[in-house]
């Protein structure tokens, strides 16, 4: 606990030093002391032609961060904003113009899975749409932070995709405790994470974001990747802070 709160006094000395700059878009979410937190307003749900596929999350007005597994093979992807249910007619629908995955994406063991969806339009911010916070330069920083929300409409008790957006509260764990179900070794540029009540994300909830608030502020700290196929174990998460190079670079030269 001294460590998190340690890690989490020197984030907001850098905030206040470099100010805005230190977000990839200074536009993010703020939260309301008064008001508490929102309601997930950059939340992306990523279809097919098909149907509902995965989770996302918008980060500027242009780009949509997701998993790259999110990505491979789809031909047409299609975003849907400004919901917390999927049906709501009163969501924001934009086609994507183009894709990105990493480069040294890897289906096994599940490395580098990060990507990106460039909209084909922009998006006009409201209080129901408007980006999250990618955090740069702090990555020692983001890397001591031990608990997440973790966001998607994926699979529930019911087998069945979730028509409503779901949440759950999640720990950091040692990468040794995602060794289960012949699960790889993880890379520096994983992390492993659980759910001390029971649970964790399931299928669909794959691209969603892992956040944590820092300075008033709701920051990505992860992607959800891949986990047991019970949903019931620790899963494997893409360590944003590892990216944000590569982020940046992508989304500036589009």
């Amino acid at each position: 606990m001294k460590c998190l709160l340690l890690s989490l006094a020197l984030l907001e000395l850098l905030i206040l030093h470099k100010g805005s700059a230190l977000f990839l878009n200074e536009d993010c979410e703020k939260i309301d002391e008064e008001d508490g937190p929102t309601t997930a307003p950059w939340m992306a749900a990523v279809s097919n032609e098909q149907g509902f596929l995965c989770g996302g999350a918008l980060i500027t007005k242009n780009f949509v961060l997701t998993a790259a597994h999110c990505i491979k093979d789809q031909e047409k992807l299609f975003v849907k904003l400004g919901v917390l249910d999927r049906s709501d007619a009163y969501g924001m629908d934009f086609n994507v113009s183009s894709t990105k995955m990493h480069g040294d994406y890897q289906t096994h063991p599940g490395v580098n899975d990060i990507g990106l969806l460039k909209l084909a339009s922009e998006v006009d911010y409201t209080d129901r749409i408007r980006p999250i916070c990618i955090l740069m330069d702090a990555a020692p920083v983001l890397q001591n932070i031990k608990r997440f929300s973790a966001f998607g409409w994926g699979k529930t008790e019911t087998g069945n995709l979730s028509q409503y957006l779901m949440t759950i509260q999640l720990r950091r764990l040692p990468s040794e405790e995602c060794q289960h179900d012949n699960m790889p070794l993880l890379t520096k540029t994983q992390f492993c994470a659980d759910s001390e009540t029971g649970g964790g994300p399931c299928n669909g909830d794959g691209g969603g974001p892992l956040t944590s608030i820092v300075k008033n502020r709701t920051v990505q700290v992860g992607i959800i990747s891949y986990g047991p196929r019970d949903c019931n174990l620790s899963a494997v998460y893409t360590d944003v802070a590892s990216y944000t190079d590569w982020i940046a670079s992508n989304v500036h030269k589009a």
